[in-house]
């Protein structure tokens, strides 16, 4: 018999970086949890890396990571609010470049995960949102170079979706390409 060794509290440095090992792909196994951990833990050490996303956008990319699917169809939705509303602060943002790159950094990191969420109507929202943000505003069009990588596998696995409403909604955001 093999012995157990006996087992110390973690400190909170040493437990957020074995979740954070573990939902990379480590021994815990893996799952919806643990990919969601994983994208959200890098969409943070992206943000400290690169300065601080603004409060609202935070807010909504928070949700986009949540366990319950109406909550991430409420971030996609503040999202598409943020830049498709036709107050003086959506038009304003429409133009500044910044938000935008924060914008599209922020979805192409959830994008693949929630393009191929188990529930059809976040996989509808997520593609509907991304075209609703390539028709309204020309920075993100220009920013979408930077992320084509990351978002066209995924986006081309939904332009080929199961459900009819999920493929439309796809196909009609990757005809928005300039």
């Amino acid at each position: 018999k093999a012995e157990r060794s006996r087992s110390h509290p973690m400190t909170s440095a040493a437990a957020a970086a074995a979740a954070a090992s573990a939902a990379a792909g480590g021994s815990a196994g893996g799952g919806y949890a643990n990919g969601l951990l994983a994208g959200f833990s890098s969409l943070l050490a992206a943000e400290e890396a690169g300065g601080a996303m603004p409060g609202e956008l935070a807010v909504a990319v928070k949700k986009l990571y949540k366990s319950a699917a109406v909550t991430r169809m409420k971030g996609l939705d503040e999202i598409s609010a943020l830049y498709c509303a036709d107050d003086a602060a959506a038009i304003s943002r429409r133009a500044d470049e910044d938000f935008a790159r924060a914008t599209l950094g922020a979805l192409a990191q959830a994008f693949p995960r929630l393009s191929t969420d188990p529930e059809r109507p976040v996989r509808e929202r997520a593609c509907t949102v991304l075209g609703a943000l390539l028709r309204c505003s020309p920075a993100v069009r220009k920013a979408l170079g930077a992320h084509v990588c990351e978002i066209l596998p995924p986006w081309l696995c939904a332009m080929n979706d199961g459900s009819r409403d999920v493929a439309a909604a796809a196909q009609s955001a990757f005809a928005l390409i300039p």
